[in-house]
């Protein structure tokens, strides 16, 4: 049995319940998870407990959430000694014509932190009409 970290950041709450699904999905196959939004690490965090990572991210106005951005670089040399994996919600990802603009977001992010995870996910994320001003709708 492993033990597996999956570590997100989420803007409205979408990437948060896909990284529960794919907690639960890891526990069901018999490994233990720990669930964690990269805001709320407890002062005594340390990825060295988990034998391997999920990093998850969203994209809001063209970019992936400055924390996450940050955790990775900064864990940049840890990550890269373990198994990885890295997932992106975006609307992008939802819409077939706009597929290869969701993969420029992720070499994007795999650019700029220097981390190259073994494997990628991307997911179509959830635009909300209702929960948003005419000014966020746009």
């Amino acid at each position: 049995m492993s033990s597996f970290l999956v570590l997100y950041g989420t803007g409205e709450g979408q990437t948060a319940k896909i990284a529960e699904r794919i907690s639960d999905t890891i526990s069901e196959r018999g490994h233990e998870t720990s669930e964690i939004d990269v805001r709320d690490r407890p002062d005594s965090f340390t990825l060295e407990e988990y034998d391997a990572v999920v990093v998850g991210a969203s994209i809001h106005v063209g970019k992936h959430q400055e924390e996450v951005r940050d955790f990775v670089t900064d864990n940049r040399d840890t990550l890269s000694e373990m198994p990885t994996a890295f997932f992106q919600v975006s609307l992008s990802s939802a819409n077939e014509e706009k597929r290869e603009e969701a993969a420029g977001y992720v070499e994007s992010f795999l650019t700029e932190t220097g981390w190259y995870p073994d494997r990628i996910g991307q997911f179509g994320g959830a635009l909300r009409f209702s929960e948003y001003g005419f000014l966020n709708a746009s």
